[in-house]
This record gives C-alpha cells, structure tokens and sequence, in this order.
C-alpha cells in the first residue's frame, strides 16, 4: 500500500484548504495518507486522515534572511516526516508548502 502525504498551509477558510482535506479523506480510503498542516490555528475543515501539525504561524514569517530560516526549518521537519512515515508520493497545496515540497 502506497505512503502520501499531503501538505497544506493551513485548514482554515479557502479553496485549496478545503480541496487538501477533502483529498486526504479520500485518499486515506484508498492508501495511507497524512495531512501535514504548516499552521493550525483556526481549524475551519476535518479529514479522515491522520493530520500531522507542524505549528508554524505562516503570518509572522519575518524578512530577509528570519524568512529563509522559516523556511529552511519547514524543510527539515517535513523531511523527518516523510523518513518516519517512508513516504512515496508528496503533494503540496499553494506557495509555501510547494516550496518546502
């Protein structure tokens, strides 16, 4: 069975928000799917996959070289759970999380 992960900015309100959780229900039917969400904050959308937060406010990023960390620590906490979790297919909704991806 197939390991996915899907990564979102947050579960708040918005189209692409609502498309991660409806397609990380979906896909938990089929495969072992994950939700990892940057943000947590105001919840608005549920899933029937397991949700992994990686509490990171996306709103207070910083500038300059404060935003390339913010980065660059995404990147390794999204890496060490794709290693645990020994996952095959990554997808990723809107800016940051392409970026990270």
């Amino acid at each position: 069975m197939k390991n996915v992960m899907i990564l979102s900015k947050a579960l708040t309100f918005g189209g692409a928000e609502r498309a991660a959780a409806a397609l990380a229900g979906y896909m938990a039917k089929e495969c072992n799917c994950i939700l990892v969400v940057i943000d947590d904050e105001n919840k608005t959308y549920e899933s029937d996959a397991e949700i992994i937060t990686l509490k990171q406010s996306v709103v207070n990023k910083g500038r300059g070289l404060t935003l390339l960390m913010w980065f660059v620590k995404l990147f390794f906490k999204v890496r060490k759970i794709r290693r645990e979790y020994e996952i095959d297919e990554c997808i990723s909704f809107l800016t940051e999380p392409d970026l990270i991806n």
